[in-house]
């Protein structure tokens, strides 16, 4: 972990959830702005670390951490960080939030598994919405 992972994960809940708005907000600006409204399908790799976005005239790769996995037929969350398919280096960002979760009380980031995962609760969004607390990854490369 780095210092800087370490200083997110101490910051007060009330900063890293709005930072973790804001950085999900750039993000997807970023992403926006590299596919437009081109339509684009996705894969993660987990043995080689990355997702990739294919569409029609791109393709962009980049490192990958998986902070869990949605269910949609039960609607329930199962966190990276005890996920059976998750080797232990793509769950290190979701060791984060639980580590974050366990310094400010906050069960949904400590409970493994979560149903109605999607639901805002006591002003706590759904996890993915800490991408905050992960390391800074570079968009990835692009090829088009």
């Amino acid at each position: 972990m780095t210092d800087t992972s370490q200083q997110r994960v101490t910051e007060p809940a009330e900063v890293v959830l709005g930072r973790a708005n804001s950085e999900i907000s750039m993000r997807s600006q970023i992403f926006q702005t590299i596919f437009g409204k081109e339509r684009y399908d996705w894969n993660v790799d987990l043995k080689a670390g990355t997702i990739k976005f294919t569409s029609a005239t791109k393709i962009v790769t980049a490192p990958v951490q998986v902070i869990g996995t949605y269910n949609t037929l039960d609607g329930t969350f199962l966190w990276g960080w005890d996920h059976p398919s998750v080797a232990k280096p793509l769950g290190a960002d979701a060791r984060l939030a639980r580590q974050f979760g366990q310094l400010n009380d906050l069960p949904s980031f400590t409970t493994r598994k979560k149903s109605n995962a999607l639901k805002v609760r006591h002003g706590v969004s759904p996890p993915w919405h800490f991408i905050y607390l992960a390391p800074k990854v570079p968009i990835g490369d692009r090829r088009a």
